[in-house]
C-alpha cells in the first residue's frame, strides 16, 4: 500500500513542479487540506487499527486528495495557460 501511495504521489509531485515552472503556485490549499486530513486520519485509524490503520488513510487521502483533486487542478489550469 505504501508503495501504490508514493506512486501516486510522484505523479502529484511531478504536475505540482509543472506548475511551478508556471510562477503559480496552486496546490496550496489541496496540500493544506491533505495535511489537515492526514493528521485527523492519523489519529483516528491509528488509535483503533494502529499502523495497517494509519496507511490505509494515508492511501485514500493521498488519492482522493492528492490524485482526483491534484490532477483536477492540474488540467484546468494547464487548458487555462495553454489557451492564451
Amino acid at each position: 500500500m505504501l508503495l501504490v501511495t508514493m506512486i501516486l504521489n510522484h505523479i502529484v509531485i511531478s504536475e505540482a513542479i509543472y506548475m511551478r515552472a508556471h510562477k503559480q503556485e496552486k496546490f496550496l490549499v489541496d496540500s493544506i487540506m491533505g495535511a489537515v486530513l492526514m493528521l485527523i486520519s492519523s489519529y483516528a485509524l491509528g488509535k483503533h487499527f494502529g499502523a495497517l490503520g494509519m496507511v490505509v488513510g494515508y492511501l485514500f487521502i493521498s488519492t482522493i486528495g492528492g490524485l482526483v483533486v491534484g490532477t483536477f487542478i492540474f488540467l484546468k489550469y494547464r487548458r487555462i495557460w495553454h489557451a492564451e
